[in-house]
């Protein structure tokens, strides 16, 4: 039995895959529980969350937003970074629109939330009524563009408002979280749904990167995934939030609108993860684990740091004897990496 020693202070998994070639991977999952005081100050979380192992959805599973991303996933080419939680005006006073920016190192993802409006029928056609105020607004992609009509539906974002395929009577919605570049005007807009949220893998984008499962699949290649699924599928993130070459763990980053209390500035712990793998046969081999998802709840005052590191298995599962994972500090694995060789 293949064994995970964790000595990281934080919650890990282990989790076994086989790609479409059926070559075996043990996949390491390291997940870090921070908080973060007004002042910037950052802590470890003396209760850390458990590795979520499925999405946890807002309502319907797959037709609403995600309010917990999954951290099963076999590879991720770049970091997705998310944030769950609400838009809320200065100290309480009541706002009919504000700007929401997220900020981590090189990634910057600005958008408006704006208060409910409705399209209003007149004489000169229909037109958007006047922003209603409010204090707090959740940034769910529920309202945002997208949703349905007529069986049809917007598949970027099903769960969303706004979307029509003839003119909309006088009292229908408008979403409340748009791109300020690319604001709705007319009914028949269709802006790319925006979110700061994770987007469920039946939604597109992600959907077209899952692959083929058709009948030459079951009689071919199940259980194993079809050869042309896409490890794109795994990014989750919107597209606009992922970060290429992965975050190192350090960056700067500032939230805005998200708390009562004014803006979060803070820096992400300088920590890396590395790996001790002992195979069954041969010397301990160091691996160095991919900080590829960042999830900030600032509702909660905290945010979630994941590592990730999937291990090629020479034939099976238990050529992997033992796991050590241990965090070293950014200093040190810089020094290493300038060290003559």
């Amino acid at each position: 039995m293949s064994v995970l020693v964790n000595q990281t202070g934080f919650q890990g998994e282990m989790l076994p895959a086989q790609d479409a070639d059926g070559r075996f991977r043990l996949v390491v999952v390291i997940k870090a529980t921070c908080l973060v005081d007004l002042q910037g100050n950052v802590s470890l979380a003396p209760e850390q969350d458990a590795v979520t192992l499925a999405d946890v959805f807002l309502g319907e599973p797959g037709r609403s937003s995600v309010v917990a991303a999954s951290d099963a996933a076999l590879y991720k080419a770049a970091t997705d970074i998310g944030l769950v939680g609400h838009a809320h005006a200065m100290a309480g006073t009541a706002a009919t629109r504000m700007p929401v920016t997220l900020t981590v190192g090189p990634v910057r993802k600005r958008l408006l939330v704006i208060g409910d409006r409705v399209w209003e029928r007149g004489l000169g056609g229909l037109s958007i009524s006047e922003a209603q105020p409010f204090t707090r607004m959740p940034l769910v992609y529920e309202r945002a563009f997208g949703g349905s009509a007529e069986e049809t539906e917007e598949e970027r974002n099903p769960a969303g408002v706004g979307f029509h395929v003839d003119a909309p009577d006088s009292g229908s919605p408008l979403p409340n979280i748009e791109d300020p570049s690319h604001l709705i005007s007319s009914w028949s807009d269709r802006p790319a749904p925006q979110g700061f949220g994770f987007v469920p893998g039946n939604w597109q984008p992600r959907k077209s990167f899952v692959g083929t499962y058709d009948e030459a699949w079951k009689e071919e290649q199940f259980p194993l995934p079809p050869h042309d699924f896409d490890h794109r599928y795994f990014q989750a993130s919107h597209p606009d939030l992922r970060c290429s070459p992965y975050l190192q763990g350090d960056e700067a980053v500032e939230l805005v609108g998200v708390s009562p209390h004014g803006p979060l500035r803070f820096s992400l712990p300088g920590k890396a993860l590395a790996l001790s793998v002992q195979f069954r046969i041969g010397e301990p081999q160091r691996r160095l684990a991919a900080l590829d998802t960042l999830t900030f709840m600032p509702d909660d005052n905290k945010f979630h740091m994941v590592w990730r590191h999937p291990i090629q298995c020479p034939a099976k599962i238990l050529d992997v004897e033992t796991v050590t994972a241990f965090p070293i500090r950014l200093s040190t694995l810089q020094r290493l990496s300038h060290a003559p060789r």
